[in-house]
């Protein structure tokens, strides 16, 4: 797993080539016959249900990228998203991209867990979620762009920082 003793020994840049790779992985699947969809509709329903049924731990709230963004309750923060959804890069997500659900090998990604949100999504998802497990995981990520280099795009830090806003009510 990219975040066991073994991956978190590599260097930051290993690590990042092994997630970005991943990401590749995912991004390059056809989804036209794909019958599971996490766009962001879906993903809008299911938190305003964990909203509605106290399944939010607002207390865990963390960090986001744009720092200046206060909410007071999971319900303003929904509110939030709701007016200010992006528009969506469709294509197949893993739903969780985090480094405990990454296997990696030499600079690759090697296997997958823990795909239960997966489906035809927001590729920002993953890059979003991807981008925080790397900063909780203690790396640096000194050069957030070496990430973007490998993926070969420009980051939408908007997009980011609403994904991982919206992970919070997960």
């Amino acid at each position: 797993m990219a975040c066991t003793e073994r991956g978190l020994s590599s260097s930051e840049e290993e690590i990042i080539y092994a997630l970005a790779d991943g990401l590749l992985q995912f991004q390059s699947i056809d989804v036209s016959s794909c019958p599971l969809e996490n766009k962001l509709g879906q993903r809008l329903d299911a938190a305003l249900f964990n909203i509605e049924n106290n399944l939010v731990d607002f207390d865990d709230f963390t960090y986001t990228f744009s720092e200046n963004k206060r909410f007071q309750t999971p319900i303003q923060l929904y509110e939030y998203l709701l007016i200010n959804k992006p528009d969506e890069e469709l294509h197949l997500t893993h739903g969780d991209f985090c480094l405990p659900n990454i296997f990696v090998t030499e600079n690759k990604a090697t296997g997958f867990i823990d795909m239960g949100r997966g489906g035809i999504g927001d590729k920002y998802q993953d890059i979003a979620l991807c981008l925080r497990s790397l900063r909780y995981n203690t790396f640096k990520n000194d050069d957030k762009n070496l990430l973007f280099d490998v993926l070969g795009i420009i980051p939408d830090w908007e997009k980011i920082d609403y994904y991982i806003l919206l992970d919070e009510l997960f």
